[in-house]
């Protein structure tokens, strides 16, 4: 693929979030979620690293992470209701 082409394609992609909702930062509380924020989520073992969030009509819908217990890591998304602990911000 030629560069004009690779940033055609990012922003295609970066439109379809948007439709979708989904954004990179939200605000739960007095907590503020960045790419890359390590948390936990209430009920589930191991360690989640916040990805993005589904916002509706100005409201977090879900938030989207990566993580669980080791070995076993994958893709998850959760009410934001479910949100633990934010042991580190990046």
């Amino acid at each position: 693929m030629t560069p004009s082409q690779l940033e055609a394609r990012r922003i295609q992609n970066e439109l379809k979030r948007l439709e979708r909702g989904e954004v990179r930062e939200v605000k739960l509380g007095r907590r503020m979620l960045k790419r890359g924020t390590v948390l936990t989520i209430t009920g589930e073992r191991g360690r989640f690293v916040f990805h993005s969030a589904i916002v509706k009509e100005g409201e977090c819908q879900s938030i989207c992470v990566f993580g669980g217990p080791p070995n076993r890591e994958h893709w998850r998304h959760f009410r934001p209701e479910r949100l633990g602990v934010v042991k580190r911000a990046r």
